[in-house]
């Protein structure tokens, strides 16, 4: 009599799981890219401490042909660091300039000298952030490797703390330097995930992302941040 042979088969049927609901938590650590035409670069890139912090996700995929995904949906991000701040920064008088109506129309510098701003600070910026992504599926069993790339939104709903002006490099809070527009950027990930029981997944994942927007209100510097981190979760399939 001959055994037979049942194929490997991979863990879902595309035909039978269009779907899939994915929850993640992402413990990512905030990095960034500073660039500015006076010193403002090198005190945030020298003075700064990145922080890792705990985020969350939520995002809806849809099976397209043959393992490939198109997913969206939303997550909450931070990006934190604490700062130890000491710098010297330009101090001076201003001599202001009054017209023959009695106008002010500007002002000169007067007794120009160097002060030492120094101050300590823990900055936290929240964003929600909105990604439209493409993935392959890759099965073998009850398991599988996935690989994706794409694009995502994001705008700053909080933040807090203290760090110099782009300009004259003066103590100002972190509010009123974050631009408050959405910003856009890519990311891209690498996850394997195992089967649990019948549609439900163990996800495991490593994501990357940067910004390509400048996370500062003005053109005198730009910060565009990034998210480098570790995620697990779980998603059910329908």
């Amino acid at each position: 009599l001959k055994k037979s042979v049942i194929p490997n088969k991979p863990i879902f049927n595309t035909s039978d799981s269009k779907w899939r609901l994915e929850l993640m938590g992402n413990y990512m650590m905030a990095n960034r890219n500073i660039s500015s035409s006076n010193n403002y670069a090198s005190i945030r890139e020298n003075d700064d401490k990145n922080l890792a912090t705990f985020n969350l996700g939520l995002q809806l995929h849809r099976n397209l042909y043959k393992g490939f995904n198109l997913g969206t949906g939303f997550e909450m991000n931070t990006y934190s660091y604490d700062a130890d701040y000491s710098y010297k920064r330009e101090e001076y008088d201003k001599v202001w300039v009054i017209n023959p109506s009695n106008d002010t129309i500007g002002f000169f510098k007067d007794n120009i000298r160097d002060t030492l701003e120094e101050y300590k600070t823990n900055n936290v910026i929240k964003v929600v952030r909105i990604p439209l992504n493409i993935s392959f599926d890759l099965n073998f069993r009850n398991q599988g490797l996935r690989f994706g790339a794409g694009l995502y939104g994001e705008k700053t709903t909080n933040s807090k703390g203290s760090m110099p002006d782009q300009a004259e490099l003066r103590k100002v809070t972190s509010d009123t330097e974050i631009n408050k527009k959405i910003l856009f950027g890519w990311n891209a990930e690498i996850g394997y995930y195992r089967m649990l029981s019948g549609n439900l997944n163990l996800e495991l994942n490593t994501k990357y992302g940067a910004s390509f927007s400048n996370l500062l209100e003005g053109n005198n510097a730009k910060d565009k941040p990034r998210l480098i981190g570790l995620g697990v979760g779980l998603s059910y399939r329908f």
